[in-house]
């Protein structure tokens, strides 16, 4: 039996969010760290999903999608580092050459969870 198998639970909360301004608008991307179970040192056990929000005066935020994931963890034994944690960027790079319309966002991520 593992920490997590003797206290399970499940509770998210938001880590942080990378906020930039694209166009008229700022652009929210948040990191939502969901807790599985409570360990014996009451650390957790979990992982991180990334949700999009906007605002127009980074005070009043819209959180887009119906509140489903922009950017999921990938599956186990994909091979994809996103499989835990997850850290929103802090912009977005416009693409160059064509018309411009597409932005590319690169996150940081992480396989596993570990201790210092």
């Amino acid at each position: 039996m593992n920490a997590c198998d003797r206290k399970p639970r499940h509770q998210v909360d938001v880590y942080n969010l990378g906020a930039f301004r694209y166009e008229s608008v700022y652009m929210g991307i948040a990191a939502f760290y969901h807790a599985i179970c409570t360990a014996p040192d009451h650390n957790t056990a979990g992982f991180h999903t990334l949700q999009l929000a906007t605002s127009r005066d980074l005070a009043n935020w819209t959180r887009l999608g119906d509140r489903k994931d922009f950017i999921g963890l990938s599956p186990l034994g994909a091979g994809a580092y996103d499989t835990c944690s997850m850290m929103p960027p802090s912009d977005a790079v416009v693409s160059e050459g064509g018309k411009g319309d597409e932005l590319y966002l690169f996150y940081t991520a992480a396989k596993f969870r570990w201790s210092w």
